[in-house]
This record gives structure tokens, sequence and C-alpha cells, in this order.
């Protein structure tokens, strides 16, 4: 997951450079690829997490999906 991590952050480094963009591109860039690469490195918590929830009431279920779609329409408007 590292090397994966560490491979994609250097070819879109790369490309970032030649297209000049600013430096603040390569800080979003190094963020974003840090943290899902934190996420895929421990996997098996995120199976963990989706299987609990499946076990719960359908109820949880559907809050949980309406908060993260109000979530999202809100982020859209930031």
């Amino acid at each position: 997951v590292y090397a994966c991590g560490g491979l994609f952050m250097g070819i879109a480094s790369f490309l970032l450079i030649l297209e000049k963009a600013p430096i603040l591109y390569h800080v979003y860039l190094a963020m974003t690829v840090f943290l899902w690469t934190q996420i895929f490195a421990d996997i098996q918590f995120v199976k963990d997490a989706i299987s609990f929830l499946m076990l719960k009431k359908s109820d949880l279920i559907k809050r949980l999906c309406a908060y993260g779609v109000v979530s999202l329409f809100i982020l859209e408007f930031l």
C-alpha cells in the first residue's frame, strides 16, 4: 500500500511539475495521498466497520446515508 501510494505521489508530482502548477497543488495532493494511504493500510478496520454496520438495523444505515448525503451536499456548496 505504501509503495503504491509513493509511486502514485511521485507520478502525480511529476505531472504537476510539468504543468508548472502552484506549490499548494502539491500540498493538497500530498495530504490526499497520505490520508488515503493510511486508510488503505488499515483496510481490515474498514471491512470490520462495514460488516458491523450491515448487522445493525436498517434505520441506522438509512440515517448514516442521509447524514452522508447532507454532508456532501453542504461540502459542495462550500
